[in-house]
């Protein structure tokens, strides 16, 4: 039912007005010419409401002779209705058919760059790198080599330990996963002190001075091995 509703509005349908002494004379009249009528509607002893093709209307014209009925297309609903309608103004026709046009055309390129993941590196420069490899608002779809441009981002953002290009639509998405770096490590002669509280159970001094011995208790923040010789 639903895709002979839908067919039925490709090809054009009408709303017609049936007024006669006998209306189910005339449905009856209609459905032996083959055609089909639905939605039909009832108000009164002499007139009803329905619905017919545009092509079925055209073999109902012997059948309101027939039944002496009155029949009056009281809407015409439907794709082909709509493209008559549209020819008949040729501005509106032409404002239209640009329209999709310049829509179709703008489709194919890149409007928008969204970039996902960026904590390290500063925003404005990574947007330079992404121009510079070709990724920008204005760039074609069809030019975005995806595995090329990923490739070439690695090589030149060392912070970068993964990177992913999408397009959608006229949207392009650079996902981003920074490298994470280790903690500065202090630099020069420096003291080692309990992170926390223990018992020394082995040292090994390579470099510097023990300030315990094995067996010694220790609390957070004790000296255990001094960069200076003891005084």
């Amino acid at each position: 039912m639903l895709i002979q509703r839908i067919w039925f509005f490709l090809r054009g349908y009408l709303v017609i007005l049936v007024k006669g002494p006998h209306p189910e004379q005339f449905l009856n009249a209609a459905i032996g010419q083959g055609v089909r009528l639905w939605d039909i509607q009832r108000f009164g002893p002499d007139w009803l409401l329905c619905k017919v093709g545009a092509q079925g209307f055209k073999k109902l014209r012997p059948v309101f002779r027939k039944t002496r009925c009155q029949g009056r297309i009281k809407q015409r609903i439907g794709l082909t209705f709509g493209l008559r309608r549209i020819t008949k103004r040729p501005v509106l026709f032409l404002g239209i058919v640009v329209c999709l046009a310049v829509g179709y055309i703008l489709s194919g390129f890149v409007w928008f760059v969204e970039v996902e993941g960026l904590q390290q590196i500063e925003p404005d420069s990574f947007r330079t790198t992404l121009e510079g490899v070709g990724v920008r608002a204005g760039a074609r779809r069809e030019d975005l080599d995806r595995q090329a441009i990923e490739n070439e981002l690695l090589k030149q953002e060392t912070l970068i330990a993964w990177v992913s290009l999408k397009v959608k639509g006229t949207v392009a998405v650079v996902q981003v996963v920074e490298k994470e770096l280790p903690e500065t490590i202090p630099q020069g002669v420096v003291n080692i002190i309990a992170a926390k509280d223990g018992l020394i159970q082995k040292i090994l001094v390579l470099k510097g001075y023990a300030a315990v011995t094995e067996g010694d208790t220790v609390h957070k923040g004790d000296l255990l091995i001094s960069a200076n010789p003891p005084a």
